[in-house]
């Protein structure tokens, strides 16, 4: 959406502006965040991507990569559940931290789907149009770090085209669209009749934990959708299901 930009403000603006052209530079998902810098360690801030969870003492904390737990000083929301965060960390003594600043990414749903066709079956509440059936408006997925798939979720740092803000772009995760291959997924972005006035970024993620568990293996997660000069695109991921 649209509002995920307003809501983040300078601080996302300028760690998109700086950090877009980076890679994580990686075979498999490590933390989102930026390649490891001399500016980074204790005492020391930084942007990542991070999963808001709480564990069995009720102490909320972010979980960083599979291993990395970082429990925050300062964090004041209540626990609903997991959630996607970006933020600025400060890493303090021993597994803490203090958030600098943080904003909860827009999350989407991802739901089921199957082909039109004479033997295909419906996928819940159907949307008109497209060649799933579904809309498919243009978008192009950035190729940066804010762009990944772990911790059973799909992070998405995306570009559109944009009216004046007040219309809301829906977003919705397609599953089942290959019967062959279960990690196979469709990304339907429905602009709402919205107008093009400026092209500009936003962030969504989607919890793909439902998708088959992968048993603690990698498997490849192919996401497709429409650029933004109407052609088909797809981008592989590695994907393991979410354990903790």
């Amino acid at each position: 959406m649209r509002s995920v930009v307003c809501e983040i403000g300078a601080a996302i603006l300028v760690a998109v502006g700086v950090l877009a052209g980076c890679s994580k530079g990686e075979s498999f998902p490590g933390p989102s965040m930026p390649p490891a810098t001399d500016n980074v360690g204790p005492e020391k801030s930084y942007t990542a991507i991070v999963t808001v969870k709480q564990n069995e003492k009720g102490a909320i904390y972010f979980q960083l990569d599979e291993n990395k737990r970082l429990f925050p000083q300062n964090y004041e929301h209540p626990f609903t559940g997991l959630r996607r965060v970006i933020c600025e960390l400060q890493e303090t003594d021993g597994n803490r931290c203090r958030i600098l600043w943080m904003e909860f990414l827009e999350q989407e749903i991802m739901t089921s789907g199957m082909i039109s066709g004479p033997d295909s079956a419906p996928y819940d509440d159907p949307p008109p149009g497209g060649p799933y059936d579904f809309p498919q408006d243009p978008l192009d997925i950035l190729e940066d770090w804010m762009t990944s798939v772990e911790d059973g979720f799909l992070t998405l740092h995306y570009s559109t085209w944009w009216g004046d803000g007040s219309v809301a772009h829906a977003f919705l995760l397609i599953r089942g669209t290959n019967p062959e291959d279960p990690y196979e997924v469709v990304l339907s972005h429905d602009r709402k009749s919205d107008a093009s006035l400026e092209k500009a970024d936003a962030l969504i993620c989607f919890d793909i934990n439902d998708l088959p568990s992968t048993e603690g293996q990698y498997v490849n997660l192919r996401l497709k959708w429409i650029d933004c000069e109407g052609k088909p695109a797809a981008k592989n991921f590695p994907f393991k299901s979410r354990t903790q």
